[in-house]
């Protein structure tokens, strides 16, 4: 029998796992509501956060597989060079409030993700895989970009998560202004009115407007 041992960074990626950047995620989908607005750093943010995408690291362990390298010891990183603090605000600007807080690791060392994020290494993937590599999910790490176009709509399907909608109407004076402020506030989900939409085409410097 011959053994590999593959260090890893932090895994994200297809749903994310509960102790990586699940609550992240979580806090950015509901980042109107006033409690999960800021999102977590864990002190300064400097630390330096090796990460994979899911598919990539099956991708790595499929070549140790299929080619069966002398070199036994193997890290499997993206190329990304990110901070915890970049990565935070990537995934609060591309999907949230665009807003972070950070916190000592001794008020939130209970958390599940508090350890992995507090993590602070320079390491490189292992040559001997990644030129095997064709399509790379995500090269360079948890980017704005990357999030936007996978790993949002990856988050999203395998937690069954959409906008939620809801249209009012009813006669004038009868409360869907009230009622709606309400809802909006106690979901954390913006609150439009006629108003507010007929306001925006206007000043649209197109057809539209």
């Amino acid at each position: 029998m011959r053994t590999h041992i593959v260090g890893t960074g932090v895994i994200y990626g297809n749903g994310e796992l509960e102790n990586c950047f699940y609550e992240h995620f979580r806090r950015a989908w509901l980042s109107l509501h006033p409690r999960l607005a800021e999102l977590p750093v864990v002190g300064d943010g400097s630390n330096r956060l090796p990460t994979i995408h899911a598919h990539d690291l099956a991708q790595f362990v499929n070549i140790i597989i299929e080619r069966k390298p002398t070199q036994q010891y193997l890290v499997a990183t993206d190329f990304g060079r990110n901070s915890q603090l970049q990565i935070i605000k990537a995934i609060s600007e591309s999907l949230g409030s665009g807003t972070v807080k950070h916190f000592d690791l001794g008020e939130i060392f209970h958390e599940p993700w508090a350890e992995n994020l507090s993590l602070d290494l320079r390491i490189r993937p292992s040559k001997v895989i990644t030129q095997h590599i064709e399509a790379w999910r995500c090269k360079d790490g948890l980017t704005s970009s990357n999030i936007r176009k996978v790993v949002n709509d990856e988050f999203n399907r395998f937690r069954g998560l959409f906008p939620l909608k809801l249209f009012v109407s009813g006669p004038p004076g009868s409360g869907k202004t009230h009622f709606c402020s309400l809802l909006a506030k106690d979901y954390g989900i913006p609150h439009i009115t006629v108003k507010d939409a007929i306001n925006l085409g206007l000043s649209l410097k197109n057809e539209l407007g």
